[in-house]
């Protein structure tokens, strides 16, 4: 990401710990930690069509850039 970017990844709460704000809690933590390195800029990717995580990231200040759909191989004939 260079010297001003980056990333949050693979964060996830297991599904007994949900809607306890520690999603929330861990991301907010670590955007205080990227800042504090100097990061002006952070991007994160998700997969699938997940709505609660789109909102919740949204809601800490992330924008949605772009959607990316990716076909499987084709098998050949």
């Amino acid at each position: 990401m260079g010297e001003t970017g980056g990333a949050t990844e693979s964060i996830f709460v297991v599904p007994d710990y949900r809607r306890q704000n520690i999603a929330s809690e861990l991301i907010a933590t670590a955007l205080e930690e990227l800042k504090q390195r100097g990061k002006q800029e952070v991007v994160l990717s998700m997969n699938g069509d997940n709505g609660r995580a789109m909102r919740l990231y949204q809601k800490l200040g992330y924008e949605l850039m772009f959607y990316l759909v990716e076909l499987g191989q084709i098998e050949s004939a």
